[in-house]
């Protein structure tokens, strides 16, 4: 067989040479694992040539950003996107998921869906807070999971910072932030008063890392009050531990992320960051004036812990019941408050609070007796 290439020099001896005459077998009778090596180069070589010189292959992202919207003011949600797209890290996509909106969302987030990286879903109907929270949820495929809810904003900062506090060891990194209260609420000199006091008792948090359950006991001691891991538009979370914790409950409809924090804290170390991350915009539209003004969800916290009366983990048990009590004899003053702002209990608080009461017997006599 002829050999491509050029002739031996025999001047040299190069025909005595055994070199020469391996190389020259590789091609004159191939092996199958040499065509198989000489046909992948070729390959690489091939594709190395086409690519162009400014293409690079990008890994999934760290973080899903959900964003849960329903009815938004349209200058509220540009500003949370708007936050979104100037952060410093850049290592994210965004998941809208509208909750059936009668308002064009849609034509709101236009620009913003210009993007790959974003993507925008529609409730074909009602899901309530929890159900598009759920939702929400489902499309997070990245290692971490971020809210930012519609009304909040980020400082440009607020992802790079929290990503830096995810070491393995840790599933929740919080981020301390500010209140912006707005319109009539501002005039409010109690609710200013109490989102104050809530900025002060988180600021005052230890900074970095820290056992959850630990955490979750001594928080058991203050009755989980107040909400000290706060909002989610600023909890950065591992997407797995809300898998393995399950959904944000409907049943809760102000004290779901309170609930969810005390199952998640016992199965991992959490952060915090006392660098303010950004603001949490209250209006008399937000769900959480909505459900001051009608009574809602007054008895959250107390069911929260009644839920945590029944954990596996006998400490966290025994420092529920011990919360339960005493929560139990706040309700009492805070019904006597309402009655004197002329403010009645909604009849379904009314039963809830029964319901719970007949539950512990022992705790509720306990309680009256505070």
């Amino acid at each position: 067989m002829d050999v491509i290439g050029p002739s031996p020099d025999l001047s040299r001896g190069e025909r005595g040479n055994p070199t020469y005459f391996r190389s020259v077998h590789i091609f004159t009778n191939p092996s199958p694992l040499a065509n198989y090596y000489f046909l992948f180069f070729i390959y690489y070589f091939a594709i190395a040539a086409a690519t162009p010189k400014d293409c690079t292959i990008t890994p999934m992202p760290a973080v899903t950003v959900l964003v849960p919207t329903y009815e938004p003011d349209p200058a509220h949600l540009r500003a949370a996107l708007d936050s979104l797209f100037r952060q410093h890290c850049q290592d994210w996509n965004v998941v809208i998921h509208d909750d059936a909106s009668t308002s064009d969302v849609e034509a709101i987030i236009a620009p913003y869906r210009a993007s790959d990286r974003c993507t925008y879903i529609k409730s074909e109907k009602r899901l309530g807070i929890a159900g598009n929270w759920n939702a929400c949820l489902k499309q997070a495929k990245n290692p971490f999971a971020q809210y930012l809810f519609q009304d909040d904003v980020w400082h440009d900062a607020y992802l790079e910072r929290a990503l830096k506090q995810m070491t393995p060891e840790v599933g929740l990194v919080v981020t301390a932030h500010k209140y912006q209260i707005e319109g009539t609420m501002r005039f409010d000199k109690e609710l200013n008063a109490w989102y104050r006091h809530v900025e002060k008792e988180r600021s005052e948090l230890p900074t970095g890392r820290q056992n959850g359950k630990m955490f979750l006991l001594s928080w058991l001691k203050r009755s989980l009050h107040p909400n000290l891991i706060g909002e989610p538009s600023f909890v950065l979370a591992r997407r797995e531990l809300f898998e393995g914790a399950g959904k944000f409950s409907s049943t809760l409809p102000q004290g779901l992320d309170l609930e969810m924090w005390t199952r998640l804290l016992p199965l991992t170390d959490i952060a915090f960051i006392k660098e303010d991350g950004g603001f949490f915009r209250v209006h008399t539209k937000g769900a959480s004036a909505r459900n001051k003004e009608e009574g809602a969800g007054l008895l959250d916290r107390l069911s929260v812990l009644d839920r945590l009366t029944k954990h596996v983990d006998t400490s966290i048990k025994a420092g529920a019941r011990n919360a339960f009590s005493t929560s139990l004899s706040e309700m009492f003053y805070k019904a006597d408050e309402r009655k004197a702002k002329q403010a009645d209990v909604p009849f379904i608080e009314k039963l809830r609070f029964v319901q719970l009461a007949l539950k512990h017997p022992l705790l509720t006599i306990q309680g009256v007796l505070k």
